[in-house]
Order: structure tokens, then sequence, then C-alpha cells
């Protein structure tokens, strides 16, 4: 082996690595013809060493970061035999593709006639064929219904496009974009393998493989010593799947994340069994779900590659439903179990931030904790057979931070480069008109800090066959937008129809359409979060929004001047401001909505009285005095004094209890159903299946934190255990 690099070389290498992902992935949306691809940036690029760890990553949808890895891992372990002007596409979740939608392709590069790397293309299609249009299948009992599964197959052969298996793959699929798609792949990996090429040619294959292994072991080195400033402890948390359409069970998610030293476990022992729905995820699904935190939260400004993988461990039961086994089906995983194992991740490590006041400011709670993923099918006006996934629900919604709101419709915590489709795109290449799409009021989660807002969006079959078209969507009903300090959770999704409407009525008369929610005139049917296929006539509605972000600190320590301003730029509702922010305005002009201050004060007081029905505790402290006393803060309201080891609310200095306990039995827990505290969708939308727990000080009555869990078992998390 040759020594070391200069870091000059390093550094311009590094560089080059990530810019040949970040190429890759242009010229992949510049060539593809699908809107999640082109408009919505799901997908993502990758180069891997031939042994299977991951060199560079592109900026684009992290949860596809252990992909490419795995399959590389399973060419090898199969045995296939690979030569130069191969292709390989695969789409098995139980190869490492996270679910069938992701078609894979990746080309193998060669020197001196050894192979040294490869490069790798994923990108969701937009269907697969199997039972239901659009790739999610939530009735499928087993991965056979969910569409075509591809092995580890060879589609370029020695240099030779294999029509044979690309007719094979367009037999299974409903819409010809699928195809272009493929190729747009094809198209993305041959400028890695050219980019690649040219840097072997310039530093040689030697020099190259070298700067991979010092940049893994840069990453490694990095990320431990980050985690070696945090005391020793561990973090619980739990979320849930909601029914899955056919039982009715609910499933449970449990991750406990333990540092030790400079390590980190994610330990998801007790997790429920797999599924028979297509809620499901597999190993590369669990792996996706924890890296697509761990990256921006604690890898941020590394090289984003197999050292930040190596820093960490995670146990996950095989058979569980975040590390199922074959046949379970897991067409949703991106979307439901993985994405739950994201805001899982999220929290957990947002909550070991608490604990170093260096990384205080890195706290953030969970972005949009689930999404309403609808696709619509059926003849164009072309008469073509189509699925289009609407992507709306990229848009995501920003998390609180603990010194700043999070960004409204900011994106999805998955996605570097979030994007929607324009919603001019989806009308021109789809038998759809929307009505509206506008940010959801009431959505962001309520705090001191408020969770971004999420959207909503109504539309019609527009131009299409007379007996309309057909819809199905994917989503999770549990409010998985968790905050933190008090915060409250993010507004819940939801999917509903608007049966015999008017619409058509309007059209024909020149009347103007609906443009809010409240305006829609119809039979209205509230859908389940994820519901099958079903009929999409030409006189209905389908509305759709997702959920909003966690808050951040207890809503009612929140600037009143911010609340007013959410109030006039309509992203917070009059009955929100007084029941949950206790901000009181005058209302003789409600177009200016005058701040009251001392009705506001006396709201706020009120508040906190009926949390502890008595007098509470008036003068609050800060996290400042308290600086002389070297406190161990685990939240933003609570430290363990470290010379008696008990648990103290740094609002008041009341001592809760010792270390040793979980907090929440301590304090006052009230019990609230989710239309009292969301009220976006929460009072019309919720089943009663979930309810909301908050803790406060006895003394001050400070909200500490929040927990949602099943109506029927109310226990509190014991969430955090620091050492």
């Amino acid at each position: 082996m040759i020594n070391a690099v200069d870091s000059v070389t390093f550094e311009i290498v590094l560089n080059k690595l990530s810019q040949i992902t970040e190429e890759m992935g242009i010229n992949y949306v510049n060539t593809s013809g699908s809107a999640v691809i082109v408009e919505a940036n799901d997908m993502n690029t990758c180069i891997v060493t031939r042994k299977g760890d991951t060199v560079a990553l592109g900026p684009f949808l992290r949860k596809l970061a252990p992909t490419f890895g795995m399959i590389v891992k399973n060419i090898t372990k199969q045995g296939i035999k690979i030569d130069p002007g191969d292709v390989i596409i695969c789409n098995d979740p139980y190869l490492g593709v996270l679910h069938q939608p992701d078609f894979t392709t990746l080309i193998p590069i060669f020197s001196d006639g050894e192979l040294v790397f490869w490069v790798a293309t994923s990108g969701h299609q937009v269907d697969i064929g199997g039972m239901d249009p659009g790739g999610f299948s939530i009735r499928a009992v087993d991965v056979h219904q969910e569409g075509i599964r591809m092995p580890l197959v060879k589609i370029v052969e020695a240099g030779r496009f294999k029509d044979d298996i690309f007719n094979w793959i367009m037999n299974q699929v409903r819409d010809r974009t699928v195809g272009l798609d493929i190729k747009a792949q094809l198209a993305a990996n041959k400028i890695g393998e050219d980019r690649v090429k040219e840097l072997i040619d310039r530093y040689g294959k030697d020099v190259l493989m070298r700067i991979c292994e010092e940049s893994i072991a840069f990453s490694e080195s990095k990320i431990r010593s980050r985690l070696s400033l945090f005391p020793d402890g561990s973090w619980s948390e739990i979320q849930y799947i909601d029914p899955d359409g056919k039982s009715g069970q609910k499933y449970k998610v449990i991750c406990k994340m333990t540092k030790r030293g400079d390590r980190l476990t994610f330990d998801f022992t007790g997790t429920s069994p797999q599924a028979r729905a297509g809620i499901n995820c597999t190993a590369s699904g669990l792996w996706g779900g924890v890296l697509t935190s761990l990256l921006v939260m604690l890898s941020y400004d590394l090289p984003w590659n197999q050292g930040v993988f190596n820093s960490i461990d995670i146990v996950a039961p095989e058979g569980s439903i975040v590390n199922a086994t074959y046949p379970a089906p897991c067409s949703g995983a991106t979307i439901i179990s993985s994405w739950v194992v994201d805001n899982l991740a999220t929290t957990l490590l947002s909550r070991m931030f608490a604990c170093n006041e260096e990384y205080h400011d890195e706290q953030m709670s969970t972005w949009c904790g689930s999404i309403q993923y609808p696709a619509i099918a059926g003849i164009n006006s072309r008469g073509r057979r189509f699925s289009m996934a609407e992507m709306s629900h990229h848009a995501g919604a920003g998390g609180a931070r603990a010194f700043k709101d999070g960004v409204d419709t900011g994106g999805v915590h998955s996605n570097s480069t979030p994007s929607i489709p324009n919603i001019e795109f989806n009308e021109s290449h789809h038998p759809v008109l929307y009505l509206f799409r506008r940010h959801l009021k009431d959505s962001g989660g309520p705090g001191k800090f408020r969770g971004g807002a999420s959207a909503e969006f109504a539309l019609i079959a527009y131009d299409c066959p007379e007996e309309g078209l057909e819809s199905v969507s994917v989503g999770n009903e549990f409010p998985g937008a968790k905050g933190l300090s008090g915060g409250l959770p993010g507004g819940i999704g939801s999917s509903i129809a608007f049966d015999d409407t008017d619409i058509p009525k309007r059209m024909e008369q020149g009347l103007d359409l609906p443009v809010v929610f409240d305006q829609i005139v119809g039979d209205i049917k509230i859908l389940p979060s994820s519901y099958p296929r079903m009929p999409f006539t030409k006189n209905q509605v389908l509305y759709s929004n997702w959920q909003g972000a966690g808050g951040f600190g207890d809503p009612i320590e929140r600037d009143p001047d911010l609340v007013i301003k959410d109030l006039l730029d309509g992203l917070v509702s009059m009955e929100a401001s007084y029941a949950i922010y206790g901000v009181v305005t005058n209302e003789t002009d409600k177009k200016k909505r005058v701040l009251d201050r001392e009705a506001t004060l006396n709201r706020r007081l009120e508040i906190r009285k009926n949390r502890i029905g008595k007098e509470p505790e008036q003068k609050l402290l800060t996290r400042d005095d308290w600086a002389k006393k070297g406190p161990l803060w685990i939240s933003e309201s609570l430290f363990i004094d470290r010379t008696n080891r008990g648990i103290v609310c740094g609002r008041c200095g009341y001592r809760i209890c010792s270390s040793n306990e979980n907090y929440k039995d301590h304090v006052v827990s009230i019990t609230k159903k989710l239309g009292e505290i969301d009220f976006a969708k929460g009072k019309l939308c919720d089943r009663g299946n979930f309810v909301v727990l908050l803790f406060c000080c006895p003394r001050c009555a400070t909200q500490l934190d929040v927990d949602v869990v099943p109506s029927n078992d109310q226990k509190p998390i014991w969430d955090t255990q620091v050492e």
C-alpha cells in the first residue's frame, strides 16, 4: 500500500467524488420524464468500493444511504460474474433496496482488469405493477402481491442493452414512464463511470483507493470524537403504526439509544412482529431511517461515507416490523416503518444533544411526522394508461429548534434537496385539476418555538374517461412529529373524499371553484390513513394533508408578537392562539389583531393554574440562573443536580425525584384528546386511537414534556437515563 496522501490531494479528490454524485443526480433529473424524479428528487446516487463500502453519497434522498453497499455485498455473496460493460438492476428489498418502487442500477468500474468501484443510481418509480397502482399495496399479505421484484439481474451485459429484460419489466407496469426512467439511470451511471475513470487516469488506482480509505477513517474518527463529548446514558422513545387496514392492530416501534464512550447503539428490541400488510421495512429501511438523522445531526460537515455507518450499532429482532424477513410485504416501508425509525432517531439524538451545552442549539423536533401519499391511476385523455404519484408531501415541514421556529413546508427530513411538483406539471401530464394547494393552518406543532406548518391540497378528476379514475393512499394515523421540552406534536395527516359535489355544475356554469376546505360542498367521508384502491369519480373531490412538525418548549412561553404574526399570516387560528398559546387580541380590527398584553398575561397565568389546580410559582428562573451550579441539563427545563443526583425543574428549582426514577411519574400528568390540541384536522379526523399526555411541574406548572400514547395504554415513556 502506498504512503498517506498529502492533504491537498486528499481534499481535491474527496470533493471531486462528492461532486460526481451530484452531477450524476443532475443528469438523472435532466433525462428522466417522471415527476417523482424531475420535480420531487426522490432518488440518490452513490460511489461504492468493490467491498461494498460507501465512498460518496449524493445530496438527495439520504434514506437510500445503505442501499448501494448492501446490494454490492449481495452481488459478491451470490458470486455473480461481473465484467466491464455490465449493468445490474435490482428492486428487491431483501437484497438491499428500501422497497420495490426504488429501482436501483449499478455499473462496475474496472482498472487494469480489476474491479475497483461501483457507481449507482436509485429512484422511485411511478408504478411497479401489483395489486394497486403507484407501488404501494397496503392490503398485500406478502411481497409477491406488491408488484415486480427483480433479483440481481443484468440489464446491460458486455455493453449490450438487454431488450428481453427491459420488456419483461415494462410488461409488469402500468405507466411507460418507467422505461424512460430506467434509461435515465443508465445515463446517470455512465456519467459517474466516466468521471471516476478520469480520476483513476489522473491520480492512479492505488492513490484513489487510498484516499477513499482515509476518508472513511476520517469520518469515523470525527464522529467518534464528537460522541465522546456526551455523557454516557440511554434515551428511549416509542411510536406506533396505526391499523393495517385489516386487523385493526396497532404496531409498536420501540427504540432505546445507548451511548457508551465513543459509540452509539440503537436497540429496537420489543418492537412488534412483522405484519401481513405492506407496512414493514427490511434491514435496509431500518438502517436508512437511522442514517437519515445521523448524517445531518452528527455528520453534517463530514464526508457521508462508510465511516459514519461504522460508528453505530443497530440491534433489531429479525421478523420485527422494522427488520422484516421474507416474505413480509414492505412496499410502504419508506413512508411508514422506516419513516417512524427516522422520527425516533431524530428525537433520541436531540435528547442526547440536550445533555451538552455545546450541542444545545442542535436539538431539533421531529419534522413532518408522517405523509399522506395518494396515487391516481387510470386512462388519460390520450387513451394511455398512467399512474400519478402525488408528491406534494415532499414539501414536508421543518422541526422546531431550540432557538427558532421550524421552516414551514421546509421539506422532508430524509431528503437534502427536497422539491415538489409544480401543479401545472401534474395537470398537464395527468387528467386531474387542483382546486388549491396551500399551507394548513394550525398544523405546526405549538411550542415556545413553533414546528413548521404542513400543507393541504384538493383535486378532482378532469378530462378523463366517463367512468373516472382510481386512487389509493398510504399514510400513518399516529402523530409522529414529536415535540421536545414541552412542545406539542405537529398536526395529524388526513385523507378525505367529498362525494356528490357541485364542482361539475360550477364548472359548467363558469362559477368560482372552492379555494379552501370549508368551501367544498358534498357528502364528506373521512378515509383511513391508508386506503386500498377505490374509484375516483368525476363528481368527487379528493382532499389530503400531511403532518406538520413538532414544537419546542412550552407554548405559553412563546413570544406573543410571534403568535400575532402567525395569526396574520394564516398559520395559526384565533382558537389555537387563545387555547394553546394563551394569547388574547383586541378584536375590534380583525385585520390588525392588536395584542392585549395584560389580558395575555392573565390568560397564561390561568392556563398554568388550570394545569396544576392551584396558584403556580410566579417567579420563573432561566438556565443562566443555574450556571454556577454546573447542572447536567437533560431538557430545556430539567436538569440533574450533580450533588444529590436529583432531577430538578430549571424554571422554579423544584426537586422532582431522584435521577434513577422516571420523573414523569412524579409530576402532574394531563390527558388530552388529539382534537383538544390539534386545531387543524384533529377534531374532524381523530379516531380516538391515541391521546396526548402533558407533563407539568407541580410547583410552577411549566409544561416539561409531551407523550403521545395509545388511548388504552397510557403509560408514560421513561425517555432519559443519564449516568
